[in-house]
């Protein structure tokens, strides 16, 4: 059950931002805001506190056993060029494709090592948790950004603030505390000054989900909960207009759809309750229910349900 139900009663950190992983200054102004609403709420909100766990784990033991654990997802062929790129880097090898490849061609006494360094860093945390209840942190250090369709996630560039940065950079608040197995609920707390939504990661000890779920239902009230955010003008296309938001909130229902037949494999699937407002043009709820599954799933044919 959750530690406390009460906002009063929890005992929050808030780690806003990190030189290691800094947040665009629209969105710290959104997160900055939602804590002070908090405050004002009766919230006890320690915005220094931190454990004794530098935020570069994420790229020094994170990533690496992240990119580990999702290897065998990689086809024989792409396995070989990993485990070639991974023993004979090229001076001017992108350093995130090399980690990539390092962790997919990985040894088992390094994983095993890099696991027991998981394990000092979790503990960590628990010696944090012993005083306090709820960390709060970014999901990403920025709002959404237009889609990239070139290049891959080793050589894409993102701009925040001004100044270009790896790709994987969206990754490391996520990946921070998942790395760790602590419990994380996102709630939205604001959008930003273009009107693009920022969210929250309320993260509690291990096991501790009803205790993040508990703080979030608290996050959700004081902050106003999800709301739909303003059309975005794209430039060089018609998505910040009503009739090209219907058409395309209209395709991701029949690709939620061709999603849950390709997963469920028989007609006890469905996707109910699932509407386009008029008005607003966005997509209102779709709610998916799965039946048990007698067979596994097919990641093949997940993918080409979901493929353009």
């Amino acid at each position: 059950r959750s530690r406390h139900g009460s906002l009063a009663n929890f005992r929050v950190a808030a780690w806003l931002d990190d030189p290691a992983c800094p947040v665009a200054a629209d969105v710290a102004t959104v997160l900055d805001e939602a804590v002070t609403a908090l405050e004002r709420a009766g919230a006890a909100i320690d915005r220094r506190a931190r454990p004794e766990i530098a935020f570069d784990e994420v790229n020094r033991i994170g990533l690496p056993l992240i990119s580990a654990a999702t290897s065998p997802g990689r086809t024989d062929e792409e396995f070989a060029t990993m485990a070639s790129l991974a023993a004979d880097p090229p001076a001017d090898a992108d350093p995130v494709r090399v980690m990539r490849a390092r962790a997919s061609a990985v040894h088992h006494r390094t994983w095993a090592l890099q696991t027991e360094e998981r394990e000092r860093i979790r503990a960590r945390w628990a010696e944090f948790f012993a005083a306090t209840d709820i960390v709060l942190c970014p999901v990403s250090p920025t709002a959404a950004f237009a889609h990239q369709h070139g290049g891959t996630v080793y050589d894409r560039t993102i701009t925040i603030d001004g100044e270009q940065r790896p790709y994987v950079d969206i990754l490391k608040w996520t990946s921070f505390i998942g790395f760790a197995y602590l419990p994380s609920t996102v709630v939205p707390v604001g959008v930003t000054a273009s009107g693009l939504p920022v969210g929250i990661q309320v993260v509690a000890p291990f096991l501790g989900d009803r205790t993040a779920l508990t703080f979030a239902r608290h996050v959700e009230t004081i902050c106003g909960g999800y709301q739909p955010p303003r059309s975005v003008e794209v430039p060089g296309t018609d998505v910040a207009e009503g009739g090209g938001q219907r058409a395309l909130a209209a395709e991701r229902l029949r690709a939620a759809s061709r999603m849950v037949s390709a997963v469920s494999g028989n007609s006890t699937s469905r996707v109910r309750n699932s509407s386009i407002d008029r008005t607003d043009t966005t997509v209102v709820a779709v709610v998916v229910t799965v039946a048990p599954r007698r067979r596994p799933c097919s990641p093949n044919s997940l993918s080409s349900a979901i493929s353009p």
